[in-house]
């Protein structure tokens, strides 16, 4: 990534600082900058019943220029 800004979805629930503490604590980066928006809920339709699906929050988190947040998965663990 260029610019290291990295994109999670998060609860609802959680706030910036409990964000940066939680991406901090896991990758070990140091956290710049978050920015966080919730997603429009989508309307979805079974029949006769009408629902909403689940709104969620989505955070993009600035690090450091000398850092990195390595998110590849290694097949043979699974």
């Amino acid at each position: 990534m260029d610019c290291n800004k990295y994109t999670f979805d998060v609860d609802i629930k959680l706030k910036k600082p409990q964000i940066k503490k939680i991406i901090e604590t896991l990758y070990e980066v140091k956290v710049i900058n978050i920015n966080t928006y919730r997603l429009p809920r989508k309307r979805k339709s079974f029949r006769d019943l009408k629902n909403y699906s689940l709104s969620l929050k989505r955070a993009i988190v600035s690090i450091s220029k000398n850092q990195k947040i390595n998110i590849l998965i290694n097949k043979n663990n699974f």
